[in-house]
């Protein structure tokens, strides 16, 4: 005969394998698409996402 405790795991697998839950994921969010630009043209699109500027460090303590 079985233990109690091998009976109620071998049940508890049992359910879990047939409660069919739904792994959990998570989604990533994906870039936005580039806008459609005239390729009869010949001319690249604009690329305005490149953001400079200054930065400035005092390295005074």
């Amino acid at each position: 005969m079985l233990d109690a405790y091998i009976i109620r795991k071998i049940r508890e697998d049992r359910e879990r394998r047939e409660s069919g839950a739904q792994p959990l994921r998570i989604e990533v969010p994906r870039p936005p698409p580039e806008p459609p630009w005239d390729e009869r043209a010949g001319s690249e699109p604009k690329r305005d996402d490149t953001e400079r500027g200054v930065v400035i460090i005092d390295f005074n303590i």
